[in-house]
């Protein structure tokens, strides 16, 4: 089997953001599908010790600790952010349930209760994950005139829950669904002080008991099984879901709650359902068969490693129905495409052009590639050095100094998470995109990279370059003009510009020309997009755009 080193050296890059967040516990058998029963949707007093599927959040600079113990999940708020601090809002300071779905004309009851060490106030709602509804806001909210300008449509809801130290905060509110949501959140949000939070909800120092969610629907109840189920795999035997190489080791996991008895597995053909071999499983007592003791469970191990007739399969106690593994194929190279689909990612996120349907190839196999094409985002793309770094902006133009400096660099990369165009990251994965095509060219593998071979496709095709080096060129060009101006090399200022890190930055000095060819740091909204939403329409809103720091 022919190994592709220069594929191995774009898989890093490809990953370029993430988000954290808190988890508590977690047993081994947990991972990502989570399964209804009973018609409960949450009934968690956290007495097993295990927080998931509930989670903390915060968005710099607040920041939480949290521990799952004595039946409580406990929060200390140890910054609690807020405009003030260089924060947003009172959703700085999260707790969070999400992938919920709700059906319209269901009632839903809710129930919660909220300790806490101080005095303070919190807020509650469950929403779409998109942020284009709400389903549901604050047990005690009416319909009153609300305290907070700006969101009078929805009232004292808007307002937060008081809560007195020591004092159980507990809700009770039960309210009927309006519109479907596959992918919802019920949250609590207790930041610091913004415009939607005249004071901040809690100070530093505080601890947050939560205990006794519940969340269901009315018609169905708590009947039946009363737990959140949260299952490693939906199917008995764990895959490889991508697949295995025809000549290499090929093994599979059998695992269960009881223990495993002597029996047979099918290897079954997904296209004809004929049956391709057959295993023998070990009894119980072997040590093949043994209980894990970090899952709990009782696992086999089944090798098919000579089984090397390539083609797509699944693994079936009855030899016939797949519903005890997932599919996957066995294959000479089974991420054959992977690379070219990495390697779109960069056009995908073009800044200051269309991005158009016939250059895109990494749609994913539920998606039309239709749908990731749009117009061209940040035409000019003009950013505004400040005399102060600060969280977010208010907005307002009248707040930003545009005497200092002003860049327009448009092009270059997205980042994965927002709208920013970061130097130095986008520096490292171009760099990274040229060694690649360079050591193609020192292990022959550099024909994949041509244009007739269509690994890499841009709107610069047919041009006699690499397409590869044409992809690293949209994101140079931008690199050159984050350069800093000549007569601002020597400019001193009276204040240091704050770090987002809260540090003091002196990023000037007197000495002539101490700065020239250096490049600013980023280029960035004054207020992020969430994710998956298109950029800001500079025309018709007040955001603008702010470059970062110079790079040292």
């Amino acid at each position: 089997m022919k190994k592709h080193s220069a594929f191995k050296r774009i898989i890093a890059p490809v990953i370029s953001g993430a988000m954290l967040l808190n988890i508590a516990a977690l047993p081994a058998e947990t991972a990502a599908a989570f399964v209804w029963t009973g018609g409960t949707l949450i009934n968690t007093d956290f007495d097993d010790g295990v927080g998931l599927p509930w989670c903390t959040y915060a968005t710099m600079p607040a920041r939480l600790k949290w521990d799952v113990s004595d039946g409580t999940y406990n929060i200390e708020i140890v910054n609690n952010g807020g405009a003030n601090d260089g924060g947003a809002d009172r959703w700085d300071c999260q707790f969070s349930h999400r992938m919920l779905e709700f059906r319209a004309g269901s009632t839903y009851h809710v129930h919660a209760e909220i300790t806490a060490d101080c005095d303070g106030e919190i807020f509650t709602k469950i929403s779409a994950l998109s942020g284009s509804k709400d389903l549901w806001l604050n047990a005690m909210g009416g319909t009153a005139e609300a305290s907070y300008p700006g969101v009078e449509e929805l009232g004292q809801a808007w307002d937060c829950l008081p809560v007195k130290k020591d004092e159980p905060l507990i809700i009770d509110a039960e309210f009927t669904c309006e519109k479907d949501c596959e992918s919802a959140q019920w949250a609590f949000h207790f930041g610091g002080a913004g415009q939607y939070q005249r004071t901040d909800c809690f100070p530093d120092g505080t601890k947050l008991k939560f205990d006794n969610m519940q969340l269901y629907d009315v018609e169905s109840g708590l009947s039946g099984s009363t737990s959140y189920s949260i299952l490693y795999d939906p199917h008995e035997i764990a895959v490889n879901q991508l697949g295995y190489f025809t000549d290499g080791v090929k093994t599979a996991v059998l695992h269960r709650e009881n223990p495993i008895e002597a029996e047979k597995v099918y290897l079954v053909e997904a296209d004809t359902k004929e049956i391709a071999a057959i295993f023998d499983l070990a009894p119980a007592d072997a040590d093949s068969a043994a209980l894990d003791p970090d899952s709990g469970r009782y696992v086999c191990q089944i090798d098919f490693s000579s089984f090397v007739k390539p083609g797509s399969y699944y693994f079936s106690f009855d030899g016939q129905y797949q519903t005890d593994s997932y599919t996957f194929r066995i294959w000479d190279d089974i991420y054959e495409g992977v690379m070219k689909d990495a390697l779109n990612y960069f056009y995908q996120n073009r800044c200051g052009m269309p991005i158009e349907a016939e250059y895109i190839t990494s749609a994913g196999e539920n998606s039309d590639i239709a749908d990731l094409a749009h117009a061209k985002y940040a035409e000019n793309d003009t950013g505004y050095l400040q005399d102060r770094w600060v969280k977010q902006y208010t907005g307002m133009t009248d707040t930003v100094n545009e005497t200092i400096c002003s860049i327009t660099a448009p092009g270059g990369w997205y980042e994965a998470a927002n709208h920013t165009k970061s130097v130095p990251t986008g520096a490292y994965a171009a760099w990274l995109l040229q060694n690649l095509y360079e050591f193609s060219l020192t292990d022959g593998s550099a024909e994949r990279f041509s244009e007739k071979a269509g690994e890499v496709i841009t709107p610069e095709h047919n041009n006699q370059t690499p397409d590869i080096l044409d992809e690293c060129r949209y994101e140079l060009d931008f690199l050159l003009d984050m350069t800093v101006p000549e007569e601002l090399s020597s400019y001193r200022m009276q204040d240091t510009l704050i770090s987002e890190l809260g540090n003091g930055l002196s990023i000037y000095s007197s000495d002539s020309g101490q700065y020239t060819g250096m490049l600013f740091h980023a280029m960035t909204d004054s207020q992020n997009t969430n994710l998956a939403e298109h950029d800001w329409d500079y025309a018709e809103s007040n955001i603008y755009r702010e470059i970062k720091r110079i790079v040292k």
